[in-house]
């Protein structure tokens, strides 16, 4: 893959979500790319992207390769490109055929979605925590070069972070030890 290409997409990501959360009216041609993800991939716009096959568009945002895009409620970012699409379209649709102002469209999501986002977002900070501790401390176990004081004030830090989030990493352990699935 190029690196024009993610440029490419980045570049119609930008433009898409301008179009989706404006409040300006698209010109008819621009309204037409918006029927369709391929109709969007032949959409030119001088100075800004060229034209991109669906595949190679696809194929980025299936890799998860556009940069700034955190979309937990989608699997891929294509999805959320093509909700964001769908989203455009509406949004422009709903400009051209009414004169209302504040009727957007505006997506309901479950409690369930939003328990699954919640979670989601729990175990990706948890992650990140994690991350970021095992890598403090290899920093402190392998460099000789610290200073006997920046190596105690790390340690303690390690020390208290270790202490008040042991939970994150570590499971409540149970009050019962016995797991029957039959009772005599």
């Amino acid at each position: 893959m190029q690196n024009t290409s993610l440029v490419n997409v980045c570049a119609r990501h930008t433009w898409l979500l301008r179009a989706a959360k404006s409040n300006t009216n698209l010109a008819p041609d621009y309204l037409a790319a918006l029927a369709s993800a391929r109709s969007f991939c032949n959409l030119e716009i001088p100075g800004k992207f060229a034209k991109i096959s669906l595949n190679t568009f696809k194929a980025v945002a299936k890799q998860s390769l556009i940069p700034g895009i955190y979309a937990p409620a989608y699997t891929t970012q294509w999805e959320y490109i093509l909700n964001l699409l769908s989203e455009a379209r509406d949004h422009a649709h709903s400009k051209c055929n009414s004169k209302k102002r504040g009727s957007e469209a505006s997506v309901e999501i479950s409690s369930d979605e939003k328990i699954k986002q919640a979670n989601l977002h729990a175990h990706l900070c948890s992650l990140a925590f994690i991350n970021l501790f095992n890598s403090i401390k290899s920093i402190l176990e392998s460099q000789d070069d610290l200073s006997p004081i920046a190596k105690a004030r790390l340690q303690r830090q390690i020390d208290i972070s270790r202490e008040k989030f042991k939970h994150v990493s570590s499971p409540s352990v149970l009050k019962n030890s016995r797991l029957d699935l039959v009772k005599d």
